[in-house]
């Protein structure tokens, strides 16, 4: 794995588990409540996440067929 390869995947993780915490702060904080910054915040996170790992497999399964 390279330096791209990893900053990516760091990236992605560090998104994925600042989504999880805030998300978590934010329900136990607020009595069950989460507001819809932290949705919003917490599905960008998901839709990043997954962007890039999809992209990640789907390259190089395509890779490894050429």
């Amino acid at each position: 794995m390279n330096k791209k390869e990893l900053a990516g995947l760091t990236v992605a993780i560090t998104t994925l588990l600042a989504g999880h915490v805030l998300s978590f702060i934010s329900y136990f904080q607020f009595s069950g409540n989460i507001s819809d910054s932290v949705q919003w915040y917490f599905s960008q996170c998901l839709i990043y996440a997954g962007s890039y790992f999809s992209i990640d497999i789907y390259a190089h399964y395509k890779l490894r067929k050429m």
